[in-house]
């Protein structure tokens, strides 16, 4: 009958990045036989005082390889010289070491081999980290701090601290590491293609991108670049390159695409999508590391904002020497490149004479063409005429401009469009505009008295022709009842006609009354009959109280 195979002595295993190789309970039952260890299973007793070890020194043993670098796989071996002997009867204690800018640990082993050992403990420890790809130091390892002795005990039996204090390597120039040397690695990354107007692609462009390398790959497949484009992940393709340092991929915009901060490349984008970037055998390093890119300002993507065409004064002055007065209204159009959507009130600033007055938006939204308006105030003077800055489109908090259908805001500079001195356009608001300046009431066909059936008219007479839209009323004042006189007749001259039929419930035994603002326009309009100046609406003194030659007896 065979014999069972002895126990093993030593584990290997693999612990945050670094290996170690442990002692099995045999093998530590014969250290401790010979005082290296305590015995299996126990502890340091918690009830010793604590005692400080101090660390001499620490010290590089292994031997880095080419131009002083560590490659992949390769072990380094830091020691930790101690001022008297050690003992560790339980978890491993770590160092740190800084590599580049990553912290990475080195584990200690507890085997002879490295750990100067004898009957008195141990006078120093190795700890040991093996190279990961990922791995790079150009200016060599740093050791950061010694994380814990967890459990390590005196030769004497006491509880000890460990601590590194004072005692550092800092960039050891003889231990370098690049675990992906030989790897290809990226070396650049470029947007190698032109954006159109206002450095924006829109729907049907290309975006491409060029990865360089450090050295010529082979690709197989279709591996993809990831690009951030506002919101979104966009995958561009691989295109070309295959044979040489340099791979080209591409993306064809659709009109969902929108960034308006120029679009971003992250340090992950590069992804093989099933096909491999090689060199001979060795895969290359897919991360974009520092050539990653953030918000390429050259490089936006939607809709290309409208321009500013044409700047146009859309109205006329009343005056024969094409001049405003008080209250007329100056219409201002700006026309764009495309139609635009509107909210809010966007201001057109003009300049009349030493004063910047402000036009508010009054109407376009969903078309090409802007009109702003103005209505001319009393102080307003501008002999040699308006003019509109490049700079006078505004859009105040909670007004916007934008390309129609988008959330593109429209480009508002007007540019060469601007306006300067429009002659043709000249302001005195001391001109006022159509006003009432006199009232004549027709008089009953008998007497003194309108009687059911007739027809009371009024004349209201202005300072200029004017021109009437819809139906504008006057109010007649008959005893407690106010009767709308209507709108008749008059439009393009001086004077309006207002028409009342009397009914028989009419009654007013001291005569009508037409207050001072009897007038009222009722949905119609009442303009300078030359310009777009609106009529100044109250009677004033030509209002009438109590005309007794006008009574109503219906």
């Amino acid at each position: 009958m065979l014999e069972p195979p002895p126990p093993p002595l030593w584990s290997l295993w693999l612990d945050n990045g670094g290996w170690l190789l442990r002692a099995m309970p045999a093998a530590r039952t014969a250290l401790a036989a010979l005082g290296l260890l305590a015995a299996v299973g126990t502890t340091a007793p918690t009830s010793l005082s604590a005692q400080t070890v101090t660390v001499d020194s620490l010290r590089i043993a292994s031997s880095a390889g080419n131009d002083s670098t560590y490659v992949l796989g390769d072990t380094i071996d830091v020691r930790v010289y101690f001022s008297s002997n050690t003992d560790n009867n339980s978890v491993p204690a770590r160092l740190f070491l800084k590599i580049g800018t990553a912290t990475r640990t080195a584990l200690w082993t507890d085997t002879s081999d490295p750990c100067n050992c004898g009957p008195g403990g141990a006078t120093w420890f190795g700890f040991l980290y093996a190279v990961q790809l990922a791995d790079f130091d150009a200016d060599g390892i740093t050791t950061d701090s010694l994380a814990s002795f967890d459990i390590i005990a005196h030769a004497d039996g006491t509880a000890i601290n460990g601590s590194l204090t004072g005692v550092k390597i800092t960039n050891a120039a003889a231990h370098k590491v690049d675990g992906a040397l030989g790897y290809p690695k990226v070396t650049g990354v470029t947007i190698s293609s032109n954006a159109g107007s206002a450095n924006t692609y829109v729907a049907d462009d290309t975006i491409a991108v060029t990865v360089a390398f450090d050295s010529t790959v082979a690709v197989t497949g279709t591996p993809q670049l990831a690009l951030t484009v506002g919101d979104s992940t966009r995958q561009a393709n691989y295109a070309s390159g295959t044979g040489t340092a340099s791979l080209v991929f591409r993306y064809v915009v659709v009109s969902a695409d929108s960034d308006a901060d120029g679009i971003s490349i992250g340090a992950g984008a590069l992804a093989l999508n099933g096909g491999t970037i090689r060199l001979g055998t060795k895969n290359a390093i897919l991360s974009l590391g520092s050539h990653a890119i953030t918000n390429a300002a050259a490089h936006t993507v939607g809709v290309v904002p409208v321009t500013v065409t044409g700047v146009a004064v859309a109205s006329t002055p009343v005056a024969a020497d094409s001049t405003y007065g008080r209250a007329e209204r100056i219409r201002v159009a700006v026309v764009f490149s495309g139609n635009v959507d509107v909210t809010g009130t966007p201001q057109l600033a003009l300049g009349i004479g030493s004063q910047t007055r402000q036009a508010g938006y009054a109407s376009g939204t969903g078309t090409d063409t802007l009109v702003f308006e103005y209505a001319v105030a009393a102080a307003d003077s501008d002999a040699d005429g308006i003019s509109v800055g490049a700079s006078a489109l505004a859009v105040p908090s909670g007004a916007t401009i934008r390309n129609a259908g988008t959330t593109v805001d429209a480009t508002l500079s007007l540019g060469s469009h601007a306006v300067s001195n429009a002659l043709a356009h000249k302001v005195n608001g001391s001109l006022g505009p159509p006003g009432v300046i006199g009232l004549t009431i027709s008089s009953p066909a008998v007497g003194d008295t309108f009687e059911r059936g007739d027809t009371i008219e009024v004349e209201v007479e202005f300072n200029k022709p004017v021109a009437v839209t819809g139906a504008p009323q006057l109010a007649l004042g008959i005893g407690s009842a106010t009767r709308q006189a209507s709108y008749a007749s008059g439009s393009g001259t001086a004077t309006l006609a207002f028409r009342y039929v009397v009914v028989s419930a009419d009654a007013d035994a001291d005569g009508l009354s037409i207050a001072t603002g009897a007038l009222a326009l009722n949905g119609g309009t009442i303009k300078a009959a030359s310009g777009a100046a609106d009529a100044v609406l109250g009677l004033g003194s030509h209002a009438v109280v109590n005309s007794g030659g006008h009574k109503v007896a219906g």
